[in-house]
């Protein structure tokens, strides 16, 4: 049965599969999952105009007891929003599904955040980091983290 699961897991995919199970036992380490919902508000610069498509992309993952960050137990989405009155808002969920071999303290992750404005015969860049960090939510959990910045 394990096998047949295994290969079914390989097949459809290891997040599915794990929300296809239901939620998992937890051991000494185990599967971790959940959602965020991102809500990012950024006051743009005046150099950048109303109709600009600002791109972000948000990254999590999860630190073990250790302090060690678990790069292959990160998550990624890309997004984008449209600058109107100086302002760019997103509203993202991610969701995770981590399989730890140690029981996790942290997860942590970053948004970079960019626009790309044609003026003619030049362009402009501007772009920035963003960085959160908290403790792992319980299994299942909707945890809303909320991020105020400019660019």
């Amino acid at each position: 049965m394990t096998v047949k699961r295994e290969l079914a897991c390989a097949a459809i995919g290891a997040f599915a599969c794990m929300l296809a199970a239901g939620p998992p036992a937890r051991a000494a380490g185990g599967t971790y999952y959940g959602t965020f919902d991102f809500e990012i508000t950024l006051t743009l610069s005046p150099e950048i105009p109303n109709g600009t498509t600002i791109a972000a992309m948000i990254s999590v993952g999860a630190y073990d007891s250790t302090g060690s960050l678990h790069d292959t137990n990160s998550t990624q989405v890309e997004v984008s929003a449209t600058a109107a009155n100086g302002k760019a808002t997103f509203s993202v969920p991610v969701a995770y599904g981590w399989i730890l071999s140690t029981h996790p303290k942290l997860c942590s992750g970053y948004i970079s955040v960019s626009a790309e404005i044609d003026q003619g015969n030049e362009s402009i860049d501007p772009s920035t980091f963003l960085f959160f960090q908290q403790d792992l939510p319980h299994n299942g959990a909707t945890t809303t983290v909320k991020i105020v910045n400019s660019l």
